[in-house]
């Protein structure tokens, strides 16, 4: 975590928090209290307001438009963006919807729409996952990783080995590497915006760049999609097939094509 200041008391405001950065020249301090505003690097606007005094700490979340969406208040900022976080319906929220629809013109990316998850963080409020099927870990990849990470938009959470699993008249199963990056919430647009201009994003649905929560992708082992034109499915399976598993990772695929054909 960067801390943007640190107050007389010992209190410490973050360079980001959830949907924003700070704006240093906000900051004020006085002998009992600090307040600062955070803004999006998306719209440019306000999104979050600190006043953290003795009696405590209170965080207001505005939408874009200007609006405030909620208050809360708490012993301090970590708990405070902690339980606010708790609210955060990421299929409805205005903000993540607004980040959303940036981040989708980019290119061909997927944004998914976890709604409430149960893992929180201080100070991302949520941090999200960034998912790339890449056929070989090359010097282009390597560059883009270092590029990645040394700019501070995300850190690399792995590199494992997996399988694309396509489904139309017949079976086809391709190997590939699913590299997953950890992004903070204020970050996901910049790092959006560092993967489409890189040129590593594919342009068909199979190398297309995932993102979702972190908390709802501890537990899914494969994603399964609808092909570009439609006529069947595929699936990213995140690990690697083997005589053992072979016949569930099968059974689980064509049972979820069943039931995505059937809704």
């Amino acid at each position: 975590m960067q801390i943007a200041y640190t107050s007389k008391n010992g209190r410490q405001l973050p360079e980001s928090m959830g949907y924003g950065f700070i704006d240093k020249q906000s900051i004020v301090e006085t002998d009992n209290q600090l307040t600062a505003n955070y803004i999006s690097q998306i719209s440019q606007k306000l999104v979050h307001t600190v006043i953290w005094d003795a009696g405590g700490c209170e965080l207001e979340t505005f939408n874009s438009n200007g609006n405030s969406a909620r208050q809360t208040f708490n012993r301090d900022l970590e708990k405070a963006i902690l339980y606010d976080a708790i609210s955060w319906d990421l299929g409805k929220d205005p903000l993540y919807l607004e980040a959303s629809n940036a981040i989708t013109s980019l290119g061909n990316i997927l944004v998914m729409y976890p709604g409430k998850t149960e893992l929180n963080y201080y100070p991302a409020g949520k941090l999200m996952m960034f998912i790339l099927p890449v056929k070989k870990l090359d010097d282009a990849y390597l560059r883009f990783k270092q590029g990645l990470i040394g700019n501070k938009l995300a850190g690399l959470f792995q590199e494992q080995k997996g399988h694309y699993i396509a489904f139309k008249k017949e079976l086809t199963i391709q190997n590939l590497y699913l590299v997953s990056f950890i992004v903070s919430m204020a970050q996901i647009h910049a790092a959006a915006m560092y993967f489409a201009a890189s040129g590593i994003i594919g342009p068909d649905k199979p190398d297309r760049l995932i993102i979702d929560d972190c908390d709802s992708m501890r537990t899914k082992h494969m994603r399964v999609f609808t092909t570009n034109e439609g006529d069947g499915y595929y699936a990213l399976l995140f690990q690697e097939l083997t005589r053992q598993n072979y016949n569930n990772v099968m059974e689980s695929f064509l049972k979820t094509v069943y039931e995505q054909n059937n809704t």
